[in-house]
C-alpha cells in the first residue's frame, strides 16, 4: 500500500499557471535554456505542449494564480517546482528569489525560499 499523496489531474487552466509563471519566475532575470527546457518537457508530460511556442505571451497574475491552483497543496507545489527550477542553473539571482518569496508569502506558505528548499531536499519522491 502506498502511503503517497493522491495524484491530482491539473486542469488546462491550471497547466498555463504552472508554465507562465514557472515562466516569468525564470525570465526575471534572463531565462537561462537549462530552464526554458524543464518548463518545455512539463509541458509535454502535460499534454500541453502547444502552449510551449506561446511562453513568452501568457500572462501571469498572482492574483489569478491564487484562485486557480485552488489549494494550499497545489499552490505549494508550484512554488516547489519555482525553487526547483530556480537552482537549475546552479545559481539563485536576487530576483528569482524575492519573486518566489513574494508569491510564498502572496500564497500564505510560510518560509523562506532557503526553508523551501530545505523541504524539497528531505522530501522522498516516487520514482517515475
Amino acid at each position: 500500500m502506498s502511503t503517497a499523496e493522491p495524484v491530482e489531474t491539473l486542469s488546462r487552466a491550471q497547466i498555463e499557471v504552472f508554465a507562465a509563471g514557472l515562466y516569468r519566475i525564470a525570465s526575471c532575470d534572463g531565462i537561462d535554456p537549462r530552464e526554458k527546457q524543464i518548463i518545455h518537457e512539463f509541458l509535454d508530460q502535460a499534454r500541453a505542449s502547444d502552449l510551449a511556442p506561446r511562453l513568452e505571451e501568457l500572462p501571469f497574475d498572482p492574483v489569478q494564480a491564487y484562485r486557480v491552483l485552488g489549494t494550499s497543496w497545489l499552490r505549494a507545489t508550484f512554488l516547489r517546482a519555482a525553487a526547483l527550477l530556480v537552482n537549475m542553473d546552479g545559481r539563485v539571482t536576487e530576483s528569482e528569489r524575492e519573486m518566489i518569496q513574494w508569491l510564498m508569502q502572496a500564497f500564505g506558505i510560510p518560509g523562506t525560499l532557503e526553508s523551501l528548499c530545505e523541504a524539497i531536499s528531505t522530501e522522498d519522491f516516487p520514482n517515475a
